[in-house]
């Protein structure tokens, strides 16, 4: 089972297109001035399996999907499911992971490397608040952009701007995703 922070069913600032995107619950690196502190502790969230969440996918109005957290490769088992369905469909999956691209492909973790080779886009790297990105979808300076896939490298940013957007849940809950230039009204 998938543990489930939140889920956007389509976001054009996490990625190339547009795309739904999945934050995962549990973050064991809680770096300072983590953008969602919510999904960093260790609890049961919203517990669902991979047909489930593949169902929340609109294929029709999304290129690719956006996996972030909390860290999705510490429920690489749980994501392989969901990924390969992804996969199957024919879109495009991009990972967000505190973990470097060399850590997860040198993993005795079997998931870890399993996940990664289903992977179109890796951003890796501890997020560091003091140093700014000037990529449009990496959260601090020190993160890569890894293209994983020949799909991946025909992927073309060159047109992408830093910016955030704001959804609305069914719920009522509120969800900033992005990146925001002047943080000081959220």
């Amino acid at each position: 089972m998938i543990n489930l922070h939140s889920f956007i069913e389509v976001s054009e600032v996490n990625g190339p297109g547009k795309r739904s995107v999945f934050w995962v619950q549990g973050c064991h690196f809680n770096c300072p001035g983590c953008r969602n502190q919510a999904a960093i502790k260790f609890e049961n969230h919203q517990l669902i399996n991979s047909e489930e969440a593949f169902l929340l996918i609109p294929i029709k109005d999304v290129e690719g999907v956006t996996f972030s957290g909390g860290e999705p490769f510490l429920q690489a088992e749980a994501l392989i499911p969901l990924a390969t369905l992804i996969k199957e469909a024919g879109l495009n999956l991009l990972i967000y992971s505190g973990y470097t691209r060399e850590h997860l492909e040198s993993s005795i973790n079997p998931y870890h490397q399993q996940l990664l080779s289903l992977t179109d886009i890796l951003i890796d790297g501890l997020y560091r608040q003091h140093i700014p990105s000037r990529h449009p979808w990496a959260g601090s300076g020190n993160q890569k952009v890894h293209y994983l896939s020949d799909r991946a490298k025909l992927m073309n940013q060159a047109d992408e701007v830093r910016q955030g957007e704001i959804h609305i849940t069914n719920t009522g809950d509120i969800i900033y995703t992005g990146i925001f230039e002047n943080e000081d009204y959220l």
